[in-house]
């Protein structure tokens, strides 16, 4: 039986009582509903698809300096999302799939690769890192050329 008490550091400092309240309602639901032991992934299309991508980006192509993700950095990537949504003309799908690719990139931080993800992202990323190596050792003779003409 346990006789210390534990306690939690909260994600997320809730200040409005409306935020609150919508908070607790789908930790419920996600607990207890339908989609209970399904994780976080989006219910509409879009959404899926950009989750996924964010997520194979966070795994696989991004540099150390984007799996830090700043609150800067996730208003600059939500006004990208509003200003790709201005030029796009299926606004709706725009939006869900860039707040998807916001959700995957993050969830990537709190869920590790699953075993479908692994067998999928690691060669990806092998093959990722084999071509930038080539480009880098490519680039070395003319970065000497362009040097010792200068």
């Amino acid at each position: 039986m346990a006789t210390k008490q534990q306690s939690l550091t909260p994600l997320i400092d809730i200040q409005s009582a409306a935020f609150a309240e919508q908070y607790e309602r789908g930790v419920s639901w996600s607990m207890y509903g339908d989609e209970q032991g399904k994780g976080p992934v989006p219910a509409n299309r879009d959404a899926k698809r950009g989750y996924r991508a964010g997520r194979e980006f966070f795994f696989v192509e991004a540099e150390p300096h984007e799996r830090r993700m700043t609150e800067g950095y996730l208003l600059e990537r939500l006004r990208e999302s509003v200003t790709e949504m201005a030029h796009w003309k299926d606004v709706d799908s725009t939006w869900f799939f860039s707040v998807g690719c916001l959700l995957g990139e993050l969830s990537g931080h709190l869920f590790p690769m699953n075993g479908q993800e692994r067998k999928v992202y690691l060669p990806q990323h092998q093959r990722l890192e084999q071509a930038r190596k080539r480009h880098t050792t490519a680039q070395k003779p003319l970065r000497s050329a362009i040097l010792q003409e200068a």
